[in-house]
């Protein structure tokens, strides 16, 4: 078969962030917000994860796999879309285009073809429900395509997946400066899903369970993204990468014992770091830590299932990690539901006092499939999922307007 993986983007997307529902940068109409969208999107530039497994899967199979950004020629058997939040009118448009003008096969992926499925049924064949690696597994031909929605659940074991083949991509020109120096970079992932339950994450969505691989797994495709493609730097995709405090420690070990020099980031909680475990992963090229703090009022956290760690270790381990020259890339939330304009600017202060290398402000935004979004659906007035992208104010606060949260995410 001739397969097109579908990505429609615009300049400053990340599609594989917020759990594959994709995210933005918008920050304001400023003339300092317009300079930050611009150094961001002309210094960012990551792919989808699923497509690079996808790829590897079907090319594994025998088929002829390419990336589309625009066009389909006209001897595809079957288009893959990774159906995002951020570009779902574009989406939808072109699917719906394609199903007018040519007879193509036509599957959408991803957590909105898994929570919404009912979105594609007029525009996609097959709406796969789960982790789509576990069903390309097994489609040799196009009759192999299941019909309709299709719920295939999830890869029990993350070693079986192949590497994922970045060719598809113009994989030289990964970025992710200036969190991580060094390009071409590549996306790594050790493990799926999180053991936390905060009712608004996307990461929780497709894979219940939280696993990870082996370390062994890890450090081989280390050593392939280093002979294959010369990658410099990796991030590590997982939600919580240091869960497993001994897995980390042997991953470590692992990379200095072949030699496998990177540098490279990883997201994680401040509760799950220590200095022993920063000087052991620093030791190992570890050059980035991502966290969430979100907002300086816990009490506001506790109500969605949050579990934010203690303030006193946070403070120390950020403090400690910075003073070792890795750079922390702290998230906060503006517009919670209950947040007022003093909790607002007491989260922007305590962004200041931390005084992170970088520091970024979403907007709370309730995401489909998640228990948030159910509790908020009453309250939201913008129905165009485009503006689901954590830049944008869709839903109604109790003390708060729309356009005063948009204010202070500028202001920040």
């Amino acid at each position: 078969m001739k397969i097109a993986l579908l990505d429609i983007h615009k300049k400053g997307d990340h599609k594989d962030y917020n759990g594959g529902y994709g995210t933005s940068f918008e920050v304001g109409d400023s003339k300092l917000a317009k300079i930050l969208s611009h150094i961001r999107a002309s210094s960012e530039n990551a792919p989808l994860m699923n497509y690079g497994y996808l790829a590897a899967i079907c090319k594994g199979l025998g088929h002829n796999v390419y990336l589309s950004e625009e066009s389909i020629s006209d001897d595809t058997d079957l288009i893959i879309v990774h159906a995002t939040l951020i570009r779902h009118n574009e989406e939808m448009e072109f699917m719906s285009n394609i199903r007018k003008r040519m007879k193509i096969s036509i599957c959408t992926v991803g957590p909105l073809s898994s929570k919404l499925p009912h979105l594609f049924k007029t525009v996609a064949d097959t709406v796969v429900i789960g982790e789509p690696e576990k069903l390309f597994l097994k489609v040799k031909s196009l009759n192999d395509m299941p019909i309709g929605e299709t719920d295939v659940g999830q890869i029990e074991n993350l070693d079986l997946l192949p590497f994922p083949d970045w060719t598809i991509y113009d994989y030289k020109k990964f970025s992710l400066v200036p969190a991580l120096k060094k390009t071409p970079m590549a996306f790594v992932l050790g493990s799926r899903s999180c053991p936390y339950k905060c009712n608004y994450c996307p990461y929780i969505l497709l894979e219940k369970s939280y696993k990870s691989r082996s370390v062994n797994s890890v450090v081989d495709e280390l050593e392939f993204l280093r002979s294959k493609y010369n990658m410099k730097s990796v991030m590590f995709r997982d939600p919580i990468f240091t869960q497993k405090r001994n897995w980390v420690f042997s991953l470590c070990d692992e990379m200095q014992k072949r030699n496998v020099t990177f540098e490279w980031g990883c997201e994680t909680r401040t509760d799950r770091l220590d200095e022993e475990l920063i000087d052991r992963m620093f030791n190992a090229g570890l050059r980035c830590i991502k966290i969430g703090v979100e907002s300086f009022d816990h009490d506001f956290l506790d109500q969605h299932k949050r579990r934010p760690p203690a303030k006193d270790h946070q403070e120390k381990i950020i403090s400690y990690a910075e003073n070792k020259g890795i750079r922390i890339v702290a998230f906060y939330m503006l517009g919670l539901p209950d947040d007022t304009h003093n909790s607002s600017m007491e989260t922007i202060k305590y962004s200041q006092k931390m005084n992170t290398s970088f520091a970024n402000f979403s907007i709370c935004t309730p995401l489909p499939g998640t228990d948030f979004y159910e509790e908020m659906k009453d309250k939201i007035f913008d129905h165009n999922f485009n503006h689901y992208d954590n830049f944008h104010s869709i839903f109604h606060g109790k003390y708060l307007k729309p356009d005063e949260v948009k204010k202070y995410q500028e202001k920040r």
